[in-house]
């Protein structure tokens, strides 16, 4: 009787010797809303998950998931700090007997690359470089111990997509580690998360807004982007966050005026103020438009987002439109700002520094020009481009930007013979000059020619963009032009 009642005691405790990893219906939905960046729904689940079944080691991951996401979307540096402060705590749960779980190690160097990203935010370089070999050699360990583990895909692609997109001077922390960043890696990586996450999670929408970025944004492959967008455009009324990428690759293929019209929708637009970088996304888009009230949601992101990725950006934006406006006196106020901004890990805000010390010099129809290209009107672009540029007053860099511009319509428009024409008298005139016109003009030509199949001169003015890229957009375009040259090996 004695042995018997000690079992039963046993059973009854075990739950408190052994935390589980239990992906139950709450665990499925906390993952479901965090994907979707609902995180106040996630958090009320999470406190429910708690009182039915406290010792599930998944409730310390999604709460670090949650922290984490809150300091990204609010750049509060007071929520960085306690997502910081509550790191330790939440890692030594996994401080457990039953080691024999694939999720041990899975889910605690997810939790160190979440602290890697908040001391590189932070130029915190030691204890980023502490939390990247915790996070690798944990993930390392567990991938040798279960291969077959699937979910190990997830952060194994995650690794090698932040190592091929890492800015220039980030790139050493990553070497030392000995980690290679490869874009087919990743996505094969990620795709086979995707099936994972599908059949265990029941819901794969995390993976699907990965894969969309990789494939629109270093692939530029728009079969497989308009085949995540359709995965993802039902949801659109579900989330802010698929709202966002939906209208980002709007704003990447020519179709500006949708992006703003999901963005604008009014039974949405309270979803905004717990997003704000949908503000900066709203603003540019309306600026590319020359709209009159893209100041407003750009003056909107700089007031409501607490951190500093993208401020500068949003400065240099702000200034433009007072410019186009003839205010001089505004466009030098957002001048004098951009220097108070810390430097972040964008390109964008990096590019906004420089751009920022012509700003007086700037001519406006280019400018004009720039945005409307951005926003995809191209034929308006091109007709300020011949009837209102005032060719007789440009100065070297201003005709050098006239031609690039030039060849990246006639590029748009598909008109090839004179996209090449613009493009090679861009490499001749400024190939030796600090800007981005003429080696963004070798990627071009490589990009028609591979489109073309004409590897051996893709392959020639790809290499000749990697010799001479330099100063504004290097990072970006080495990227393109390394990615192209991966292609044409395949070949």
């Amino acid at each position: 009787m004695y042995r018997f009642l000690t079992f039963i005691f046993l059973i009854i405790i075990s739950k408190f010797v052994f935390a589980s990893f239990d992906i139950n219906n709450n665990i499925k939905k906390i993952h479901r809303e965090i994907s979707y960046l609902n995180l106040s729904q996630a958090e009320l689940v999470l406190e429910y998950e708690k009182e039915q079944n406290p010792d599930n080691l998944f409730i310390p991951y999604y709460e670090n998931n949650i922290d984490f996401l809150k300091y990204i979307v609010s750049g509060d540096n007071v929520l960085l700090e306690n997502f910081i402060n509550d790191f330790n705590k939440r890692i030594d749960a996994f401080k457990i007997k039953n080691k024999n779980e694939p999720f041990l190690l899975a889910l605690q160097a997810e939790m160190y690359f979440q602290l890697l990203i908040a001391y590189l935010i932070k130029n915190d370089f030691l204890h980023a470089s502490f939390a990247l070999y915790k996070s690798y050699s944990l993930w390392n360990e567990n991938y040798k111990k279960y291969p077959d583990f699937k979910f190990n895909n997830k952060l194994a692609g995650i690794f090698q997509l932040l190592i091929s997109s890492v800015p220039q001077e980030y790139t050493w922390l990553f070497k030392i580690s000995g980690i290679k960043g490869n874009i087919p890696k990743a996505i094969d990586f990620l795709e086979k998360y995707s099936l994972y996450e599908k059949n265990v999670f029941e819901d794969n929408i995390y993976s699907t807004i990965l894969l969309l970025i990789v494939y629109s944004n270093f692939e530029n492959n728009l079969d497989k982007t308009k085949i995540y967008i359709n995965n993802l455009g039902n949801l659109s009324n579900k989330s802010m966050l698929i709202k966002l990428v939906i209208a980002k690759h709007y704003m990447a293929t020519e179709q500006n005026d949708k992006a703003i019209q999901l963005l604008e929708d009014k039974k949405y637009i309270d979803d905004i103020s717990h997003f704000p970088y949908v503000y900066y996304i709203l603003g540019k888009a309306k600026l590319n438009r020359l709209d009159d009230n893209a100041e407003y949601y750009l003056n909107k992101f700089l007031k409501d987002y607490k951190g500093f990725y993208c401020k500068k950006s949003t400065c240099l934006n702000l200034s433009w439109y007072y410019i186009l406006k003839n205010d001089s006196v505004e466009a030098n106020k957002y001048k004098k700002l951009i220097i108070n901004y810390e430097n972040s890990l964008s390109n964008l805000d990096k590019q906004a520094a420089i751009e920022i010390q012509n700003i007086n010099n700037i001519n406006i129809e280019l400018l004009k020009v720039r945005l409307l290209f951005d926003g995809g009107y191209y034929q308006k672009a091109l007709k300020i481009l011949n009837n209102d540029v005032d060719k007789t007053k440009l100065t070297i860099k201003d005709r050098l930007e006239y031609i690039y511009r030039a060849a990246r319509i006639f590029h748009k428009l598909k008109d090839f013979p004179n996209a090449k024409k613009y493009y090679i008298d861009v490499i001749k005139f400024g190939n030796k000059l600090m800007y981005y016109f003429a080696p963004n003009a070798s990627l071009q030509l490589g990009l028609i020619y591979e489109q073309e199949k004409n590897y051996e001169k893709a392959e020639k003015y790809f290499k000749y963009c990697l010799k001479i890229n330099k100063g504004e957009y290097k990072n970006s375009i080495e990227q393109k032009a390394k990615a192209g040259l991966k292609r044409l090996k395949e070949q």
